[in-house]
């Protein structure tokens, strides 16, 4: 037997071949879609599934809904305790393992799991360990679209002539993500992606939100606290909220119509397909936008597309296949339980098979050719189209570029920044023992890359940037011009997520983002030369108090550091570290 597993943002799917070759899909309730939601009670035993979900009417901050998208951060504060986000995502991958070893009667003798087209070494790391952790063995990862891709021609008998591509778009719940998928002599290869970070069902599931506030909206207190809920009762009412609206949304891709109930508002609404499709219309045309523009960057023609499918549970949107259809002129296709592809497909991938005397102590899993080349993080762009990160190279292991990337010691790093609602890489190094940090600032300005090999090559490339001054950056840039950064997850820094977290409970401030967030943040003000914002984060201010108090936080246990935080005026601090966040903001171009 063999498990397939695809571990989603909003639900997790796992279909299990038996010796027969038949393919039947795991169930948890009565479904195939496991929650991927998990909940830690004060016990610290960690709940998946309806059983997190149902735990979190008493408890709602004990709840991580979207593991998934976590996967950068490290650790989780969930109730009093923080979690790693390997044990996490393994608590949810050890249930589809049992469940899997129950109904075969056997563990499985090969797992194949899959993961997202774009993702590289290091997200790849987390999955590797989780599912070591859940005690799967051995291990095979696919990129997403490939399993797609395998289940279009196994399953559904589609002809994908080789040299032809098939095009996947997947709208699940988390993000959007589009690739071409080729047929090769060898099996299925992702010659190019494409995505939004800032798309997916969730943001749809806000549309319908944003659509009740509107009809709704001399309601302001009642709204106030469904934005920022501070009680147990106003927590629950949120995710109530937020329950239906994705009920609703789901609704109306059978129906034309579907109700809306708004809890503290205390009133029932219909909400129109018309209305929702109107509201929706503008993020569903970008990532139309997306797809046309992965295919032109591809150089994918029409005459050498096999096909459009439709996976991800938010591509059932009648909305969806009718704007594809009109702009590519190619009918997509899509089936009545699209969230089940990608785990079925997976097992159909060739060279995933692994024989029965391969079973042992976990393996470490293997990555097929069908890993994507130069993996990039999609960026979240404007509200008009614009084009998409693409990668059309020929595949590398493990995502690592033909290119070639530099050693650990090398003295000049790639750092990602979130602000202003977007992502963007720069350039840092640190040249003296006092440990200031020079970025490849021009003056007062900082450009920020889409991509991240655009700000090392832009560094290597130009003067006229503060790191031109370094010692040695000729060689420096030399070796820059011939070997790609890696990103560290350490260098990884959301500017705009502290003002969003200090403004709740202490006890639900995310205290690792801050601090690091207030290194890089001090960092920049001094590079950029921001007197406003270092008269905010400078010596004695409040927020360099509460940065103390933070790291003394991190070090005590169970959360007495945390009552120390109570003192603060929250929303102050979150004021000013918005206000940090805004003058950084205007220094920066965008690239």
């Amino acid at each position: 037997m063999r498990l397939g597993v695809d571990f989603g943002t909003s639900n997790t799917v796992g279909m299990l071949q038996r010796p027969d070759r038949s393919v039947t899909p795991l169930l948890f309730d009565s479904s195939p879609l496991l929650s991927s939601a998990v909940h830690a009670g004060p016990d610290a035993a960690v709940l998946t599934g309806a059983d997190a979900e149902r735990a979190a009417l008493a408890r709602p901050d004990g709840l991580e809904p979207h593991p998934k998208r976590r996967v950068d951060d490290g650790t989780a504060w969930l109730g009093e305790r923080e979690h790693s986000i390997v044990d996490l995502v393994a608590t949810v991958l050890s249930r589809e393992w049992a469940e899997a070893c129950r109904v075969g009667g056997a563990p499985p003798s090969a797992v194949v799991l899959t993961h997202p087209a774009v993702w590289g070494r290091t997200r790849l790391g987390v999955f590797t360990e989780a599912a070591a952790r859940a005690g799967m063995s051995p291990v095979t990862l696919v990129p997403e679209p490939a399993a797609a891709a395998a289940y279009f021609a196994a399953i559904l008998g589609r002809e994908v002539p080789p040299g032809h591509a098939l095009v996947v778009y997947d709208l699940g719940a988390g993000t959007f993500d589009v690739s071409a998928v080729r047929r090769e002599a060898h099996g299925f290869e992702v010659v190019a992606t494409g995505g939004l970070s800032d798309i997916g069902g969730l943001d749809l599931d806000a549309v319908v939100v944003a659509h009740a506030r509107s009809l709704t909206e001399r309601a302001r207190d009642a709204w106030a606290r469904l934005d920022w809920p501070e009680t147990t009762a106003d927590q629950r009412a949120r995710r109530d909220l937020w329950l239906g609206a994705r009920a609703a949304k789901e609704l109306l891709s059978r129906h034309v119509q579907a109700d809306l109930h708004v809890p503290l508002v205390d009133v029932d609404l219909h909400v129109t397909r018309a209305e929702f499709e109107a509201a929706a219309r503008p993020l569903l045309d970008r990532t139309v936008a997306t797809t046309v523009e992965m295919l032109r960057s591809a150089g994918v023609t029409r005459e050498r597309t096999a096909g459009v499918f439709l996976v991800g549970g938010s591509s059932r949107i009648p909305l969806v296949a009718a704007l594809l259809h009109r702009r590519l002129g190619i009918a997509p296709t899509v089936i009545d339980q699209p969230e089940l592809v990608v785990a079925h497909g997976a097992l159909h991938i060739p060279g995933t098979e692994i024989p029965p005397a391969a079973m042992g102590p976990a393996a470490a899993p293997t990555v097929p050719r069908t890993t994507p080349a130069t993996p990039t993080r999609p960026t979240p762009t404007p509200a008009t189209p614009t084009p998409a990160t693409t990668t059309s190279q020929r595949p590398a292991v493990l995502g690592i570029p033909p290119r070639g990337v530099v050693s650990s010691d090398f003295p000049v790093h790639l750092v990602e920044l979130t602000i202003g609602g977007r992502v963007g890489y720069t350039v840092r190094t640190y040249p003296d023992d006092g440990g200031t940090a020079v970025f490849a600032n021009e003056g007062d300005r900082l450009p920020l890359f889409a991509r991240p090999e655009q700000a090392g090559d832009h560094a290597a490339g130009t003067d006229g940037h503060a790191m031109t001054a370094v010692l040695h950056w000729e060689s420096l840039a030399e070796t820059m011009t011939t070997a790609f950064l890696p990103l560290l997850p350490r260098n990884r820094y959301r500017l705009d997520l502290p003002p969003v977290t200090l403004e709740r409970h202490p006890k639900e401030w995310l205290v690792d983002v801050v601090v690091e967030a207030g290194i890089v943040a001090r960092e920049l003000v001094n590079a950029l030369d921001i007197d406003e914002a270092y008269a905010l984060l400078g010596e004695g201010t409040p927020l360099d108090r509460l940065d103390d108090a933070l790291r003394v936080a991190r070090r005590i246990p169970f959360g007495r550091g945390r009552r120390e935080l109570r003192a603060f005026d929250h929303r102050a601090l979150a004021a000013a570290w918005r206000r940090v966040a805004d003058l950084i903001d205007d220094r920066v171009d965008w690239w």
